[in-house]
């Protein structure tokens, strides 16, 4: 005599949502994870969990846990009960590893804070982090300069995810490469030391250009690059062949990026091109992470990360018009536009 089965029960409501919020949960715990230096005390091989805890100076049973939380992460894995190795999606946690989560710590402390304000943030639009800290974050970080150069590099190594401009785009023929809003300088000394013919002109706030500068230095490239300071809400500097713009509209609402867009424009000659580097977002449900960063955008900046249909309209407003989007196998697409 056989038995029915019933099919197995699909999972409460409720169950299904608290599992969207665990990737909340988990950020944190790599944050920790990060912190203690979990990944550099396993760079040797595995160890127990009174061995981490010892070399990490914490609460044995405690580190435990988050251990088994990040096991399933992917982050590390118990090779035998109680006892840990590092994967290598962990080795990311590294200090020395390229690029380190490390070096993001600082801006995801940042970002946690403001994201607590998103329901705010949506039914104002004042963003989360000027409702936290009481100033934009661009103001805050004038007024902080040891945090701005901390955060310098955090962008610096989160720009590393978007891939490689050198790669993406042939840069063959263009004689001076001005890189708006360029940071301390990563992506302009890729570029140049991949096209040694070119040249280059890195634009950025004034508080940069000295850690810029030391940047170009190190790289050995002061004599092909200047650097210059000022706001991209005034005056870009002339006369370049290509302007690139990494990451920077995506940090702006549709108002003051297409000022920043049409600022760019001014000083482009006629035969220039324009190069915006960053994640495309999917129109419709398809999951991207462009998304996730749409929502950071918008309650760290009032920012956007755009479709495809969005970019081309802003930049056909600014009197240029989209060419091509290439897609990269890293976050980042390049789109192309040309004046009209």
């Amino acid at each position: 005599m056989t038995t029915a089965t019933s099919a197995p029960t699909p999972p409460h409501e409720g169950v299904a949502l608290f599992k969207v919020m665990e990737s909340f949960v988990s950020g944190y715990a790599l944050l920790a994870a990060a912190a203690l230096g979990i990944a550099d005390a396993l760079a040797d091989g595995p160890r127990t969990g009174e061995e981490l805890a010892q070399a990490t100076d914490s609460h044995a049973p405690s580190l435990v846990r988050l251990l088994r939380l990040l096991a399933p992460e992917g982050i590390v894995t118990e090779v035998e009960p109680g006892r840990f190795a590092l994967t290598t999606l962990g080795r990311s946690l590294q200090t020395e590893s390229t690029p380190s989560v490390v070096s993001w710590l600082p801006l995801f402390r940042f970002m946690f804070p403001p994201l607590a304000e998103t329901a705010h943030t949506v039914r104002t639009s004042q963003t989360g982090f000027a409702r936290q800290f009481g100033m934009p974050l661009y103001e805050y970080l004038d007024q902080h300069r040891e945090l701005d150069e901390v955060f310098g590099r955090a962008m610096n190594t989160i720009r590393t995810l978007f891939g490689s401009i050198a790669q993406a785009y042939d840069f063959a023929g263009t004689g001076t490469l001005v890189d708006v809003g360029g940071g301390y300088g990563w992506r302009m000394i890729e570029a140049l030391q991949a096209y040694p013919q070119m040249r280059g002109v890195l634009f950025d706030r004034p508080g940069v250009v000295e850690p810029a500068q030391q940047a170009l230095a190190e790289a050995g490239l002061s004599d092909r690059c200047e650097v210059v300071g000022g706001s991209f809400f005034d005056q870009i500097p002339t006369g370049g062949d290509c302007y690139l713009l990494s990451a920077v509209i995506p940090n702006w609402d549709d108002a003051h990026a297409l000022t920043i867009l049409r600022n760019t424009r001014l000083a482009m000659p006629d035969h220039a091109r324009l190069l915006l580097f960053e994640p495309v977002s999917p129109a419709g449900d398809e999951p991207h992470i462009a998304k996730t960063l749409d929502l950071i955008m918008l309650v760290l900046l009032g920012g956007q990360m755009r479709t495809e249909a969005q970019l081309s309209g802003l930049l056909e407003a600014a009197g240029l018009r989209l060419t091509r989007v290439i897609a990269t196998p890293s976050l980042g697409a390049v789109i192309e536009a040309v004046p009209v």
